[in-house]
């Protein structure tokens, strides 16, 4: 009984959690998974739109010597401050379906190394949106 109970319950969450990460365009898209590695002070500051146009926002910043990882699923897309004062920042784009904002090649690593004393800002959205 209990686990006919446990599976009902893991079918319903898996059937919510993807329902929920329906995008306009009728897609869905995997979670998306952002990797952040660097010395120094470097800082990313995040917001991020998930469906139902409600707002996250995140900072980011330098955890000892291992990098940082963050991954978010119902996401539609977001926006990306950063500031490396000191040293370069790697900053890398995860998951199927999203666009990379670094003009990377279709058929490459989403990744962007900026160099130290570099600052800005980067976009990224679901393939298909704006």
């Amino acid at each position: 009984m209990l686990k006919a109970v446990v599976s009902v319950l893991a079918g319903c969450a898996a059937v919510i959690a993807s329902s929920g990460s329906l995008a306009e365009t009728g897609k869905i898209a995997a979670p998306m998974k952002m990797t952040l590695a660097g010395e120094g002070r470097w800082t990313v500051q995040c917001k991020f739109e998930i469906r139902n146009g409600i707002i996250n926002e995140e900072k980011f910043g330098p955890r000892g010597t291992a990098p940082v990882v963050f991954s978010m699923a119902n996401l539609q897309h977001g926006s990306c401050d950063y500031k490396a004062p000191g040293k370069p920042l790697v900053v890398s784009i995860e998951g199927g379906g999203w666009t990379c904002p670094f003009g990377t090649p279709a058929d490459a690593k989403c990744e962007q190394a900026f160099a130290a004393g570099a600052s800005g800002a980067f976009r990224f959205a679901m393939k298909g949106q704006r």
